[in-house]
């Protein structure tokens, strides 16, 4: 697709508020807690368990951030939802849908927690329970395209072609 540079422009701009609006609900919710609850804050665990990419590493510093009990609910739910995305790479679906459980608790509004859920659920071969996870984002983000893509997976999985081109 060709866009004006105008519209690229636009594009741009339009991603970077959102880069903005993440980085500052990350700090708020990571960064400094004190500061946005008025509880004592995590240090350098909640920063490092935001800023982890290897696995191990994630479910080590997502650990102690969680065992530290001084997040508010919705920066412990990203917690936990880190962790769980750390199980599912490691194909450790069972734990990784007890977290997507957790955080879900902590924020029924958590679409990605609702989606990622689904797979481990796919990922074990439960399509029914996978379906209600991917409808539940869906609801929650009509425009959760990656609940919307792996749903149409899990439904050809099903052999229900029809439902699945629809995805």
């Amino acid at each position: 697709m060709h866009f004006s540079r105008s519209e690229k422009r636009l594009r741009g701009l339009c991603c970077l508020r959102r880069s903005v609006l993440f980085a500052t609900t990350i700090f708020t919710m990571f960064g400094d807690p004190k500061a946005a609850s008025g509880i004592p804050g995590t240090g350098d665990d909640g920063q490092k368990c935001y800023r982890a990419t290897h696995p191990e590493a994630v479910i080590r510093h997502c650990t102690q951030t969680i065992s530290s009990a001084r997040l508010p609910p919705k920066a412990l739910a990203m917690a936990f939802y880190k962790r769980a995305n750390a199980y599912n790479q490691k194909a450790q679906s069972d734990r990784a849908i007890r977290d997507y459980n957790e955080a879900i608790r902590l924020n029924p509004g958590y679409a990605d927690a609702f989606a990622n859920r689904g797979a481990a659920y796919a990922r074990k071969r439960n399509y029914d329970r996978a379906i209600r996870d991917y409808d539940e984002a869906i609801r929650l983000n009509p425009r959760h395209a990656d609940a919307f893509s792996n749903r149409g997976v899990v439904y050809a999985r099903k052999k229900d072609y029809e439902r699945a081109i629809e995805n």
